[in-house]
C-alpha cells in the first residue's frame, strides 16, 4: 500500500489459529487466543475480499498517521479521518471506542457525541469516519478500538470465537516524555505451568478452558501471561456491553507487569446484569510507551468474549 502503515490480519493466518483454537476446546485443552483477525466464514476469489481488514488515521492534511507515532493536537482536539477498509464478501457491524489514558471517552462524529459508534460496512467497503476528539490538558496516551459484530452473543465456543475476540487498534502517544510506571497488581498465584496466555477467562485458577458464558456476579479467574522473552507490562481495563466497568479491585484501569515464561492469575468478581451481555477483559502492552518502532505498544490483547448471564 501506497504511504500507508496499515495494520493488514491475513486469512491464513487466522484459519490456522482458529481451526488449532476449536481443536482444543473440542478436546477440553486450553485454548490458544493469539490467532489472526480473520474467521473462516471470508472465502472469496478476490486478492482483496476475504483478506481482512486495513485500519488507518489521518490527519487534517490528508496524511496517514503512522501507528505508534505522536498525535498532533490542535487547540485540545484531534481532527481526524479514520479510514476502515472490510475485505470480507459480507455485510458486517463493528463499534468505535476512543480511549484516552485508557478510559473510555466520547468524542464527536458529525455533530454528535458518542461513547461508541457503531457503523456498518458492506462486502469489500471502506468506511470513513470523520471524527472529533477532544483531549483533557493532561492525556498522555490516545488508542482507539474496533470490536467486530459488537452485538453477536456467542455462548458456545465456534470456529468465529478468536476473530471476535481479537480487536483492532490504533494506539497513539501524545507528549514525548515518560510517564512513572503504576503500581502492579497483587495477584492471587504466579505460574510458569503452560500454555501461557496473554489473557484469559477461566472457571479454574490453572485450567485454560474457554468461558464462554458464566453466571452474572460469579467469581471467575483472570490470567494475564507473557509467552514473550522480554518483561512487559499491561494496562487491564474491561469492557460489559462495550461500556467500560472496572476491573479488580474497584479501578477502572489495573496495571500488571509479568516476567517472561511467566503468568499472573487474579480472582475476578464478574459483573451483574439483567439481559445477557458481552463481557471482555483487554489488555494493553507498554502502557504510556507507544512508539512507531516499538509493535508491540501499538498492539492490544483481549479475553475471548464471555457472555454473562443474569440469574
Amino acid at each position: 500500500m501506497k504511504k500507508m502503515k496499515a495494520i493488514v490480519y491475513l486469512l491464513m493466518i487466522a484459519c490456522i489459529g482458529v481451526s488449532a483454537a476449536y481443536i482444543m476446546y473440542k478436546q477440553r485443552s486450553p485454548v490458544s487466543q493469539d490467532a489472526g483477525n480473520i474467521d473462516d466464514k471470508s472465502k472469496s476469489n478476490s486478492n482483496k475480499v476475504g483478506l481482512g481488514w486495513e485500519l488507518g488515521l489521518y490527519g487534517k492534511d490528508n496524511k496517514i498517521i503512522d501507528n505508534g507515532s505522536r498525535l498532533a493536537v490542535e487547540e485540545g482536539e484531534v481532527s481526524s479521518r479514520l479510514s476502515f477498509s472490510h475485505y470480507m464478501n459480507d455485510e458486517r457491524e463493528y463499534k468505535l471506542i476512543a480511549l484516552h489514558d485508557f478510559r473510555q471517552s466520547p468524542f464527536e462524529v458529525e455533530g454528535q457525541t458518542y461513547q461508541s459508534y457503531d457503523f456498518l460496512a458492506k462486502a469489500d467497503d471502506t468506511v470513513d469516519i470523520d471524527f472529533i476528539d477532544t483531549l483533557q490538558d493532561n492525556t498522555k496516551e490516545v488508542s482507539y478500538l474496533i470490536i467486530k459484530q459488537p452485538h453477536v452473543l456467542l455462548e458456545k465456543f465456534e470456529s468465529e470465537a478468536v476473530s471476535l475476540g481479537n480487536l483492532l487498534s490504533l494506539r497513539y502517544p501524545i507528549e514525548d516524555r515518560n510517564t512513572p510506571t503504576e503500581n502492579s497488581l497483587l495477584p492471587f498465584l504466579i505460574s510458569t505451568k503452560e500454555p501461557i496466555a496473554s489473557v484469559f477467562l477461566s472457571e479454574q485458577a490453572e485450567e485454560l478452558t474457554a468461558l464462554m458464558t458464566a453466571k452474572s456476579g460469579q467469581e471467575v479467574y483472570l490470567t494475564i501471561g507473557n509467552p514473550g522473552n522480554e518483561s512487559v507490562q499491561y494496562a487491564l481495563i474491561a469492557f460489559l456491553d462495550w461500556q467500560q466497568v472496572p476491573v479488580i479491585n474497584n479501578e477502572v484501569v489495573n496495571y500488571v507487569t509479568v516476567e517472561p515464561g511467566e503468568k499472573k492469575i487474579y480472582k475476578l468478581t464478574l459483573p451483574r446484569v439483567s439481559t445477557k451481555t458481552n463481557y471482555q477483559v483487554v489488555a494493553l502492552p507498554d502502557p504510556y510507551k507507544v512508539s512507531n518502532s516499538n509493535y508491540s505498544s501499538q498492539s492490544v490483547e483481549a479475553s475471548l468474549r464471555t457472555v454473562i448471564q443474569p440469574f
